[in-house]
Formats: structure tokens, sequence, C-alpha cells
């Protein structure tokens, strides 16, 4: 996780990009990591909608299988058979 300083500093920088794809990738340039993103964006929208916006974004598009599962793995530990889950 970054640091307050640096996350408040490159918080503000990403802010006067115009597109919000431009603001992930500079974040992730900068190491946000997909959770520091989705608290970035979540200051301006729901939180629900900043997990959204991450997880179908080109940024984090390489991760998206990952937390697909990660996603599926603790719907199954909380509703299902927690002997189903299987780690990516």
């Amino acid at each position: 996780m970054i640091g307050e300083e640096d996350y408040a500093r490159l918080l503000e920088e990403a802010c006067g990009l115009d597109d919000v794809e431009a603001k992930l990738a500079m974040l992730r340039a900068n190491g946000f990591s997909q959770v520091d993103c989705i608290r970035a964006l979540s200051e301006g929208s729901t939180l629900a909608e900043a997990k959204r916006v991450v997880h179908l974004s080109e940024t984090w598009a390489d991760r998206r299988d990952a937390s697909e599962q990660l996603h599926e793995n603790l719907s199954r530990s909380t509703h299902g058979n927690p002997g189903d889950i299987t780690l990516p």
C-alpha cells in the first residue's frame, strides 16, 4: 500500500487528467494497487461504482481473472461450501 503523503500527491495529480482510464494508468504506474485505485475513485463516487470501474478497466485487465476468482471464492466461503474453494 502506498504511503498517505504519496497517495495524496498522486491523487491530486491524477485529478488533473480528464479520462478515468488515464487516471488509473497513472496511479498504477506510480505504485497504486487495485485497492488504492478503488479507494481513490470511491472518493468521487460510490464504492460499488469504483470497484466496477477498476475491475473493468484496461489498466487492470491483466488482473481481472484473478479478481473474479477471488470474488467467487469469497462468495463460496460465505454462502456455499467452504470446501469448494480453490486458489488461483
